[in-house]
């Protein structure tokens, strides 16, 4: 490891919207989103538990509606971003929230990514992606 924290992955939280959507819909494209995903290379994917469950809801195991949790080395981050922004595109009228967290900061970005804050988003990969301490 070149620095320290150098090889630490980035924690990232996903959450999906869609406006207008019911608990069902979300749902259905929180699971594509995840099918996608682990596909490609993260050190953990899952989706977040405890959540409420939506009234009517028949669930054992309660997950946090639209929420996943995913775990990426900071080399890996500017690659994950880009297809986040890509996906948010493809799923009209979707939104997914990001919480990057990395050493305790955190940083929440919003996708699809408006066009000026295209450049704001990899100013941010970029700092994080950076080794704790580094600036």
């Amino acid at each position: 490891m070149n620095e320290a924290g150098a090889d630490r992955p980035i924690l990232i939280r996903l959450d999906v919207q869609r406006d207008g959507a019911d608990a069902e819909e979300v749902d259905t494209l929180t699971r594509r989103l995840y099918a996608e995903l682990s596909g490609l290379e993260l050190e953990h994917l899952e989706h977040v538990r405890g959540g409420a469950t939506p009234n009517g809801a028949k669930v054992t195991d309660p997950v946090t509606l639209g929420a996943l949790a995913i775990a990426v080395l900071p080399s890996l981050l500017p690659k994950i971003m880009d297809f986040l922004d890509k996906w948010s595109q493809r799923a009209a009228d979707s939104k997914i929230k990001l919480k990057i967290v990395r050493s305790g900061d955190s940083v929440e970005i919003e996708l699809p990514a408006k066009l000026g804050s295209k450049e704001e988003i990899a100013k941010l990969v970029s700092a994080a992606a950076l080794p704790t301490g580094a600036k």
